[in-house]
């Protein structure tokens, strides 16, 4: 017992110096006015995951600029022994990157790498994001977690793009030049439906392990094998 315990007390003092040593390194390495150094100096942290450097990176998902945001989410999502605190961190930093669609995402991939199905319901309302980046990374992030409680959500998202990508394009006039112009319509919207059915299909297969290309037939299947499905992940 004691020679175990000796031995655990050993590594985590290699582990706390080892910690140390990457913060003092990044310390050098974020003094610099380079937004991409900062960035490059959060990755570089984030390979030595312990609580010290969870620490600093959740300091960063909420300050600086997307690019420095994006990279210490990225990092994150790569804690496998310190998971739970890495998520709270990441599902506290969705809100404050509203207005910033590359970090967003980036948050949003790190959750899905986290893999924890608690999180699945507050990527789900991103679904509908205007940017195509972010609506892009929740469907990803849902299949990566894997959740079946997300196959509904895909499924009845799913029909809403299909409906949008079948609307009218829109009415068109002429200027003045002779050139057809694009004044009304859904014509944006029916464009980014026929963009994102795609990732939508592939979420639910990677949840489901199934292949099926429109929701009609997603529904029909998940009516069938609803009560006895079991998600990819618990």
């Amino acid at each position: 017992m004691t020679t175990l315990l000796l031995a655990t007390l050993l590594l985590s003092a290699q582990a706390d110096a080892q910690a140390d040593a990457a913060i003092d390194a990044f310390k050098k390495a974020y003094a610099t006015d380079s937004s991409a150094d900062r960035a490059a100096a959060a990755a570089q942290l984030g390979k030595t995951p312990h609580a010290k450097t969870l620490s600093i990176l959740k300091g960063l998902l909420t300050k600086d600029e997307a690019t420095v945001r994006a990279a210490a989410a990225r990092a994150l999502g790569t804690f496998e022994d310190h998971r739970k605190e890495a998520l709270v961190a990441l599902l506290n930093a969705l809100s404050p990157n509203a207005r910033e669609p590359g970090a967003l995402a980036a948050v949003l991939d790190a959750i899905g790498k986290v893999g924890d199905a608690s999180a699945a319901p507050a990527v789900h309302r991103y679904f509908d994001e205007r940017d195509p980046r972010v609506a892009q990374s929740s469907y990803e992030a849902t299949g990566a977690i894997g959740s079946a409680g997300s196959v509904d959500p895909l499924i009845e998202y799913l029909k809403k793009l299909e409906q949008k990508a079948v609307s009218r394009p829109g009415n068109v006039d002429a200027n003045p030049n002779g050139n057809g112009v694009i004044v009304s319509g859904d014509y944006a919207l029916r464009q980014r439906a026929e963009k994102l059915i795609p990732e939508v299909n592939k979420a639910l297969a990677r949840i489901t392990g199934q292949n099926f290309m429109s929701a009609k037939d997603w529904q029909a299947w998940w009516s069938q094998n609803r009560a006895t499905f079991k998600p990819n992940k618990p």
